[in-house]
């Protein structure tokens, strides 16, 4: 039993840089040498967003205090 991707949930949410297509478009393989680059590219999008609402809670806090 193999544990892994499907390539085609990828392409279903249009993360089309790291998979490869085939002939009629179809996602035909995963270019697993590639995810750690783009895991590191939305943990990086990520933290943004957390940051951002840290500080929205944070000045809300001060507008509402407890």
């Amino acid at each position: 039993k193999h544990i892994g991707f499907l390539a085609e949930d990828f392409q279903d949410n249009d993360i089309t840089d790291i998979i490869g297509i085939d002939k009629e478009g179809i996602a035909d393989y995963i270019a697993y040498d590639r995810l750690p680059v783009y895991n590191f590219i939305v943990i990086k999008n990520q933290q943004k967003r957390i940051n951002e609402l840290e500080t929205r809670i944070s000045n809300l806090s001060d507008i509402f205090p407890k």
